[in-house]
């Protein structure tokens, strides 16, 4: 059985600090990896996020919200562990909510059997502007990084090293995301404004209508077997998005 979490920090501090996960396929006969957080034998690893828990900090100063080097220096050795187990186990990973350069870096010369997501809000907004602006609105986790970052993931989409967008839907009652941190949730919704806002970048030049149907609808099909969706084709389910783009 994989360790708690609490138990295992002392023996992998900067690695096992920086998983998180969400077990979407308790299978160890999965084609995928049960991700996992387990230091050494059998790891369950499907999908997972990269996080920082116990770095993750925020602090106020002159009532804005400023992101203190969030989990940047965990990610990057995070997603090395993650494609080191894949690789070792010759299993599958998908890596949900990469925000940083570095991850962006090496995870696309490490294709393969290592697929990996970006989402939205990190392609629409970047510190400190958006904290300026919207406050504890932008407050989410990983957290919105600064310019660099931002940059270097449209570099990823223009030359499709990510395989999906992903919403990272987590929405929020307003009265909770106007208080101040530590108390306001992180997250905002995601679902009913992915595709309007990649609509938007698509209007500004920045991606292309076919990218779009590929990062959204045709490689999340592919990459984790779901069938009967993605494409138009026959005997395939119609969930049809009709949009007017004049």
């Amino acid at each position: 059985m994989p360790m708690l979490f609490d138990e295992i920090i002392s023996k992998d501090p900067i690695v096992v600090k920086g998983i998180i996960t969400k077990m979407l396929n308790s299978s160890t006969n999965s084609s995928k990896l049960v991700l996992g957080i387990d230091p050494g034998q059998r790891i369950g690893v499907s999908v997972t996020y990269l996080e920082n828990e116990i770095a993750r900090a925020f602090f106020v100063s002159l009532d804005k919200l400023i992101p203190y080097l969030i989990s940047i220096l965990a990610e990057l050795p995070a997603a090395r562990k993650i494609v080191k187990i894949a690789k070792r186990l010759n299993k599958k990973a998908h890596i949900l909510h990469v925000t940083t350069k570095d991850e962006v870096d090496f995870l696309s010369q490490n294709k393969g059997n290592i697929t990996f997501e970006i989402t939205p809000q990190h392609l629409t907004m970047y510190a400190p502007d958006c904290y300026d602006k919207l406050g504890s609105y932008a407050q989410m986790n990983p957290p919105i990084r600064d310019k660099s970052h931002y940059d270097r993931l449209w570099y990823a989409i223009r030359n499709d090293y990510n395989d999906t967008i992903g919403s990272d839907h987590a929405p929020h009652l307003k009265i909770n995301k106007e208080k101040q941190y530590p108390d306001s949730p992180s997250g905002m919704p995601g679902v009913q404004t992915i595709l309007p806002v990649m609509l938007n970048h698509m209007n500004d030049g920045k991606i292309k209508l076919n990218q779009i149907v590929k990062f959204l609808c045709e490689n999340p099909v592919k990459i984790f077997g779901i069938k009967n969706k993605g494409y138009i084709k026959k005997d395939f389910d119609a969930d049809f998005t009709i949009v007017d783009l004049n």
